[in-house]
């Protein structure tokens, strides 16, 4: 209704519950994550990739991991999805 009324006249919006949910916690997860962003929660984690036949280190991974202040560990399958979207400028 808001939409529409700032629209001006003539116009209407159709109201989609199922989308409103979606964008609500969309923005919830972000907001979350801009939070974790500035206290620091976020933890890199460098795996060594080795070649097992020679046994030399030919590399590494960077991991990234987010400490939560209320859980143990979030795995990145969690946040990653809702940064990688992102456009950064």
């Amino acid at each position: 209704m808001y939409q529409a009324k700032q629209a001006g006249k003539n116009c209407y919006y159709l109201f989609d519950a199922d989308q409103e949910s979606l964008v609500r916690s969309r923005y919830e997860g972000l907001k979350h994550i801009r939070h974790a962003l500035a206290a620091g929660e976020f933890v890199l984690y460098y795996q060594p990739k080795v070649n097992m036949r020679a046994g030399t280190v030919t590399g590494a991974e960077a991991l990234i991991r987010w400490q939560h202040r209320k859980k143990v560990c979030c795995w990145p399958d969690l946040f990653m999805p809702e940064i990688e979207i992102i456009r950064w400028p």
